[in-house]
């Protein structure tokens, strides 16, 4: 019986080792809660860096004994599941935005399209560098189709402008 309760006494400080291992953990959670709100992807994927690499610990950290170790794992999960949440939202609110201005860049590549062959040279230079302004202003779209709207925006533009300086080339 004296080994036995020697076996159990141990087993009750190696829980009690774990279980402020995994506090220490969750403490480390709430820090990284604080900082935020996270505005960037770049700031949002450090943060679910640091969220993995906690998980991690966790999972190192081992049992926390009976009474106490689905506490704490609740607790734990509730403050990952809240972080998760909120960094979906974070990707949601983007893509729509991203989408939006999706819309007006590919608007505005109709529009300077439709001027591209314009011989109203002072009225249709002034007006396309207003979209030139509006593109500025529309923000960002998804990677993939950035550069394909940038170069047909671009394109259209550079070939009234070209198609201008030829036709004042001549004059004096």
């Amino acid at each position: 019986f004296d080994r036995r309760r020697e076996y159990v006494q141990s087993q009750e400080e190696h829980y009690g080792k774990n279980l402020e291992v995994k506090k220490l953990i969750i403490q480390k959670t709430n820090d990284i809660i604080a900082k935020e709100p996270f505005e960037t992807h770049n700031q949002w994927q450090e943060a679910s860096e640091a969220f993995n690499a906690l998980m991690e610990e966790w999972k190192q950290a081992g049992f926390a004994s009976r009474k106490d170790n689905e506490a704490v794992w609740q607790e734990f999960k509730s403050i990952r599941d809240e972080f998760y949440n909120r960094k979906e939202a974070f990707y949601k609110e983007l893509r729509e935005s991203q989408n939006q201005n999706y819309k007006v860049k590919v608007d505005l590549c109709m529009e300077a399209e439709s001027l591209r062959e314009s011989t109203d040279w002072k009225k249709t230079g002034d007006r396309l560098r207003q979209l030139q302004e509006d593109w500025k202003k529309s923000g960002p779209v998804a990677k993939k189709y950035s550069e394909k709207l940038w170069k047909r925006f671009r394109t259209a533009c550079d070939e009234f402008f070209e198609t201008r300086s030829k036709h004042f080339e001549g004059m004096s």
